[in-house]
């Protein structure tokens, strides 16, 4: 599917200057007003955020500099996760833009 701003290009209605303008508008909109779906969905349906938290209040109050973050091996499985997860998205979108493939930054996180 096209997006309509290019149509607004390609015809000639609309400069370049206001295709980026419009265009980002019509970006920020949908983000603000459209993903509050998207991530509930990603939060409550499809990854299981407390599967990764400890007792962080316990941690706290046994902390100490000889024990340094021992105990929180759950959420430490969680941040590599979380930035392999990134880098593959990262990766994935380069290689997609490379050959000119229609990608989302949602559908390579999924």
């Amino acid at each position: 599917m096209v997006h309509p701003v290019y149509c607004l290009l390609g015809s000639g209605t609309v400069t370049l200057g206001w295709a980026y303008f419009l265009g980002s508008i019509m970006e920020i909109v949908g983000a603000t007003l459209l993903s509050g779906d998207v991530i509930e969905k990603v939060v409550n349906g499809i990854v299981n955020i407390d599967a990764y938290t400890s007792n962080k209040n316990n941690i706290i109050e046994n902390w100490s500099p000889e024990n340094g973050t021992q105990g929180l091996e759950d959420e430490k499985l969680l941040v590599i996760g979380c930035m392999s997860v990134m880098l593959g998205s990262g990766i994935w979108q380069m290689v997609a833009s490379f050959f000119s493939w229609s990608v989302a930054g949602t559908h390579c996180i999924i």
